[in-house]
């Protein structure tokens, strides 16, 4: 049966310290109170595999410093490493996946046959 495996989330910026969460091997489950970062965590994740660049699926204001989102994936034929900068209509795909490229792929679809992140997780 086919898997995807979140492994690792990171944000960064210049000037700000480089924020990551490591997800369990099995199960991460991410509580505590409110406004302690659950959402903005589901955000990024949200952001990075495809997200529309409107102030509602932001995960954060770019004046805090943070601009990149990595999201390293796991899954039965290799790993993949997203990454997107804030406001961008672009992700960057770092493949180690045989038949699937890296290189950056749209959000959304600008004319036919375009690559699209919608189309990479479909193959």
């Amino acid at each position: 049966m086919p898997h995807i495996k979140l492994k690792k989330l990171t944000v960064s910026g210049d000037n700000v310290e480089t924020s990551t969460i490591e997800f369990g091997e099995k199960l991460t489950i991410i509580a505590g109170p409110s406004n302690t970062g659950k959402t903005y965590i589901y955000k990024c994740i949200n952001y990075v595999l495809g997200a529309k660049n409107t102030q509602e699926n932001l995960p954060f204001d770019v004046t805090e410093g943070y601009d990149t989102i990595k999201l390293n994936i796991s899954t039965n034929n290799g790993d993949l490493q997203l990454t997107r900068k804030i406001n961008s209509e672009t992700t960057i795909i770092d493949s180690k996946i045989h038949n699937l490229e890296s290189g950056e792929y749209l959000i959304t679809e600008k004319k036919v046959n375009d690559k699209t992140i919608n189309r990479l997780f479909l193959n």
